[in-house]
């Protein structure tokens, strides 16, 4: 494979003709970026001359190019420091001696006519010089075209696979690049590591690719109507019912109307008093309070409480940590309008909290809303503790060529990949520490939690 025509088609500096470096303030180096042979222009070919700036300043926009025969074009640049001369404009030039001028930097160079057929090293300079001068000047497709008929013709030749990637991502079609510069991964047996302007056109790939994935969706509100309510709340995933309610009376302390009637899911299905339900002892004799207490431990977003009967009186929630230190998550009077003699959600959002929570108190007022305040179920919402992945670490054995890594944590299991697009993880049965030898393909690794 010629490195040295991958280096050019992935955008790497290769000296070729050069000129001598200008002594003013914007100093550079004017050279014809052509592989093979540099000191030479093939009429008929697109030639791209590049300004290599060694000290920074205005560089000029125009690129002059002048023939044997005093033919002069001027071009001006595609992008800052880099011109394009079309063939067709290339063939109006003789063949004999040219030089190119932007500002006092001068380039000689020969303007040749290449003989056919072409040797292999030129074919393949001919390919890349005509793909790259149109992903340069903007028809990506008829690039993505000429570098898939080179790949037809050669399909080992990891620059066309590279310039088909480069193609597609020129067209946006960030997918199918990434797909395409994972081949040239996959199919180049690279001594150390791929050169660093592939591995940055693939995250430039990923990043895009990242850029088109939908967005978490917009914050949904509360269902309105009590049959929306009880659905959606009943199939939340993050939500979880009262394993256990205790309070600070009951009307009976056992069975009906008791404080176990507040645990579990709803079971009250139309408005008033219910044994299903929990009932303090009087109905407006002093506070009352529930104290609900969960099967998990949860990062907490929001409290849920079905009320059944003379809905209203709810004054304060609190949540508490696994310490039993308490957060007042609301406080005050109930100020939402319900509908008369219907059940009724009380619900409170608030910012997630950070520790886990697993009980709630819930304090009524209870003389504020006459006759008994009935609760027939309390949901706690949020989401489980996550557990940081822990750093992998690992030495190299460079003689042995093996990667050494350290013990981990239990509960995580060690997986490989070869390739990132699509990815192929897979799982290493070998328990810490391990020793794994490297070969010539591609090795990602990384700590996973143990299913």
């Amino acid at each position: 494979m010629n490195l040295r025509a991958l280096c050019l088609g992935l955008g790497c500096l290769l000296a070729g003709a050069l000129s001598a470096p200008s002594q003013e303030p914007d100093a550079g180096v004017l050279y014809l970026d052509l592989a093979g042979d540099p000191v030479q222009g093939p009429r008929g070919w697109p030639w791209p001359f590049v300004w290599y700036v060694l000290n920074p300043g205005t560089v000029p926009d125009t690129l002059v190019v002048e023939g044997s025969d005093g033919t002069g074009i001027q071009v001006s640049a595609v992008t800052p420091g880099r011109w394009w001369l079309s063939p067709a404009q290339t063939l109006d030039l003789p063949t004999g001696p040219a030089v190119a001028r932007l500002g006092q930097a001068v380039l000689p160079f020969d303007v040749v006519d290449r003989p056919t057929p072409l040797t292999p090293h030129q074919e393949e300079a001919r390919h890349l010089v005509r793909i790259r001068h149109l992903l340069a000047l903007g028809p990506a497709a008829e690039a993505q075209r000429l570098a898939g008929a080179w790949l037809a013709e050669q399909p080992d030749s990891v620059l066309a696979r590279t310039l088909l990637a480069d193609a597609l991502a020129a067209q946006g079609r960030a997918r199918d690049a990434l797909a395409s510069y994972q081949t040239v991964l996959d199919v180049q047996d690279w001594n150390l590591r791929p050169p660093h302007s592939l591995l940055l056109a693939v995250n430039a790939a990923w990043e895009d690719v990242v850029a088109t994935l939908p967005l978490a969706p917009p914050y949904e509100p509360e269902p309105v109507t009590l049959e929306e309510q009880d659905r959606a709340f009943g199939e939340d995933p993050n939500g979880q019912w009262a394993a256990t309610v205790t309070a600070s009376s009951e009307y009976q302390s056992q069975g009906d109307y008791s404080a176990s009637r507040a645990a579990g899911p709803p079971d009250v299905t139309r408005y008033g008093d219910s044994r299903f339900a929990w009932a303090s002892r009087t109905a407006d004799g002093q506070e009352e309070w529930l104290d609900a207490t969960f099967a998990r431990a949860v990062h907490a977003t929001a409290v849920r409480v079905r009320q059944v009967f003379n809905v209203g009186a709810i004054s304060r929630i609190e949540v508490f940590d696994p310490a039993g230190v308490g957060t007042t998550v609301f406080s005050g009077s109930d100020t939402n309008a319900y509908t008369p003699r219907q059940i009724a959600w009380f619900i409170i959002r608030f910012p997630t909290t950070g520790r886990p929570v697993q009980r709630v108190r819930i304090t009524l007022d209870s003389p504020r809303v006459r006759g008994w305040n009935e609760i027939d179920a309390i949901q706690l919402v949020g989401t489980p503790p996550t557990v940081e992945r822990p750093t992998l670490s690992y030495t190299w054995q460079s003689e042995s060529r093996t990667l050494h890594f350290a013990p981990w944590p239990e509960g995580f299991v060690l997986e490989r990949a070869t390739r990132l697009a699509p990815p192929d993880w897979q799982p290493l049965p070998e328990p810490a520490p391990v020793r794994i030898p490297l070969t010539g393909e591609p090795a990602f690794f990384r700590l996973v939690r143990a299913q």
